[in-house]
């Protein structure tokens, strides 16, 4: 499985010193809920994931490219 970041969640978590290996634990774990997450929250993040979900191995390699996505190592 190919783990990516946000441009704005990389600098998140550069910010915090989370390093990559404590996001791939966490991706693992496959937590799927936040109790406080807001409703318009939710719906970007759906959002983001529908985009994600559909670009193929060229749009993930350009989005890479041009720093839009980050992959999590």
């Amino acid at each position: 499985m190919r783990i990516f970041k946000t441009r704005a969640f990389a600098r998140f978590a550069d910010r915090g010193g989370m390093e990559d290996a404590v996001l791939r634990d966490a991706v693992r774990r496959a937590k799927s809920g936040r109790a406080n997450l807001r409703r318009d929250e939710m719906k970007a993040f759906r959002a983001l994931a529908d985009e994600m979900l559909a670009m193929d191995e060229a749009g993930l390699e350009a989005a890479l490219a041009n720093g839009t996505i980050f992959s999590v190592i």
